[in-house]
């Protein structure tokens, strides 16, 4: 594979250090963890934090180019709690390259701050793996096709296409990695090289070992969820989060 090269921007992004404090003007650290009511606290961050989005039970802010928050909040609010706990002791416990970093953690688990990573699109997948994300009948039209998706990822070298099968994709890879993850062996002869991908590219063996041996579900591995962190020293594809497991969805959203 090519060398891939960044632009300015998002090499500062990338490798900037970590910063000990907050760097917003007036935002102060000490005022939000005096702040006891999650709702309160929420209304504080949005006044000085910059949003990025919510799902259920959290709300994400960015404290800076290499850092977010995650705040448990409303009526999951305990759920939230439960997995910024499960992001935390995923990443201590995994030492995965395909987990964002978590930093900080509340004593109580009611707030997270992680890293900040570059948002994925199906082109950069596509140039960091080698791999399209979706099925293609020509995967030689994929420039053509997402040269516009993300700008802040252009500056790529030219590359060349890890396959010529039109029907290999991420999309099938995932659906013989969910069979096999059911307990269905058989996949090594009936999706050949789906299953050798699996068995053998780095990422996908990483990712394979993340689901059966941590826990991660693997429907949540989708481009939705899906960042771009330096890793060893060049870009890689990461998980943004991987705090909802099935334990704690039958626990909080299945009465």
């Amino acid at each position: 594979m090519k060398t891939i090269i960044l632009n300015e921007k998002q090499e500062k992004m990338l490798h900037k250090h970590l910063l000990k404090e907050f760097m917003q003007p007036g935002f102060s650290f000490q005022r939000f963890l005096s702040i006891q009511d999650p709702l309160e606290r929420v209304q504080y961050c949005n006044e000085f934090l910059g949003y990025i989005g919510h799902g259920s039970s959290r709300i994400v802010f960015e404290i800076d180019d290499s850092q977010i928050l995650k705040c448990a909040l409303g009526k999951y609010y305990q759920a939230g709690c439960d997995q910024n706990r499960r992001e935390w002791e995923l990443d201590k416990s995994a030492h995965s390259p395909l987990l964002t970093k978590q930093l900080y953690i509340a004593d109580d688990s009611s707030w997270l701050i992680g890293e900040r990573v570059i948002p994925c699109e199906e082109m950069d997948f596509y140039k960091i793996l080698g791999i399209p994300y979706r099925t293609f009948t020509n995967v030689d039209t994929i420039d053509d096709n997402y040269q516009t998706q993300n700008p802040d990822m252009m500056g790529y070298n030219e590359y060349q296409p890890k396959t010529t099968n039109p029907k290999l994709s991420f999309e099938f890879i995932r659906l013989v990695m969910a069979t096999l993850l059911n307990g269905k062996k058989n996949m090594a002869t009936k999706a050949k090289e789906e299953y050798e991908i699996i068995t053998t590219h780095p990422w996908f063996k990483e990712l394979y070992k993340l689901c059966s041996q941590n826990n991660v579900t693997i429907g949540d591995v989708n481009i939705n969820n899906m960042g771009i962190a330096i890793r060893n020293g060049t870009p890689n594809i990461v998980i943004l989060d991987a705090g909802l497991t099935p334990e704690i969805f039958n626990k909080h959203y299945y009465n």
